[in-house]
């Protein structure tokens, strides 16, 4: 039987369960909304892959992530150059969607078997680890922190990596700090109307964590989610 022009077929429990590679690109097409591209980071086709397993169902999924686009959207998001929000990922709607689990102890343990136990906070303390960084010792707290910084929501992990990228900043050589700084310039445009003032310096802070990690891995990619 097919649904939407994607592979599926009926489990032995009656329910309807996904090719994971139809279930991993469904995922990516919701998110090229707010990107460019269909093409997962590592970390969130990971996570595709052990939500899949444990059999969350993905309208549900879907649901959860086109919510957290429109919140975005309603805060100001905007498309103007120098205006972008790094867009939503996986990692961030996280714990939204792994609340489902809770619904069933089986699919819980299914995951779990999955993930080898591996977290968030293990990948990004990992991260933080496999090189010097200066003010290192901000990322590794904020990894120890992060799952449950982003139970209260994505901004909280957003602030706490903001404080740590401006802590490595003061310890990176001025040639550096000018070099970040001049990538956001370069990617700075004029604030959309409909976009806040404290939303428009909040998307100037994200583009710095951007600049940073692609100049020169300060954070490493997996902060950015």
């Amino acid at each position: 039987m097919s649904e939407g022009g994607a592979r599926v077929h009926v489990g032995e429990e009656g329910h309807v369960a996904q090719a994971a590679k139809d279930y991993v690109e469904t995922l990516a097409r919701e998110l090229s909304r707010s990107r460019a591209g269909l093409v997962l980071s590592p970390a969130d086709a990971q996570l595709a892959l052990s939500w899949h397993a444990a059999g969350l169902p993905l309208a549900e999924v879907v649901l959860v992530v086109r919510a957290a686009q429109k919140a975005m959207k309603s805060r100001g998001g905007g498309t103007a150059r120098g205006a972008l929000e790094l867009p939503v990922s996986l990692q961030a709607v996280r714990p939204r969607v792994e609340a489902m689990l809770a619904k069933s102890l089986k699919a819980q343990r299914k995951l779990q078997e999955v993930q080898g136990r591996r977290s968030l906070a293990d990948e990004l303390f990992d991260a933080a680890r496999a090189q010097r960084l200066p003010a290192q010792d901000g990322w590794l707290t904020l990894a120890r922190e992060s799952e449950g910084l982003l139970k209260t929501g994505v901004e909280a992990f957003w602030t706490r990596a903001i404080a740590a990228m401006r802590a490595s900043l003061h310890e990176m050589p001025r040639q550096q700090r000018v070099q970040v700084g001049l990538a956001v310039r370069a990617r700075r445009g004029q604030r959309p109307r409909a976009m806040a003032p404290a939303r428009y310096r909040r998307t100037l802070q994200m583009q710095m964590l951007a600049a940073g990690s692609e100049l020169f891995q300060v954070p490493p990619k997996p902060f950015l989610l």
